[in-house]
């Protein structure tokens, strides 16, 4: 499970993790590019809890 944010309300989606590389991770579920999860302490969010979003420029995967 991933919990991803949408209009301030967290909600789980389930997820499979795929490849990893790095500190990124290959991920498959119900998401889309562009959603917002939750990166840290997505274990102790609940289901509709209102969540404050802090955005980071997301790392780049290196060319192979």
């Amino acid at each position: 499970m991933v919990v991803r944010i949408r209009n301030g309300s967290a909600e789980w989606v389930n997820a499979q993790t795929g490849e990893l590389d790095g500190k990124l991770v290959e991920v498959f579920g119900g998401l889309q590019k562009g959603d917002t999860i939750a990166v840290r302490g997505a274990d102790e969010v609940r289901p509709g809890a209102r969540v404050n979003v802090h955005t980071r420029a997301a790392e780049q995967p290196s060319a192979k």
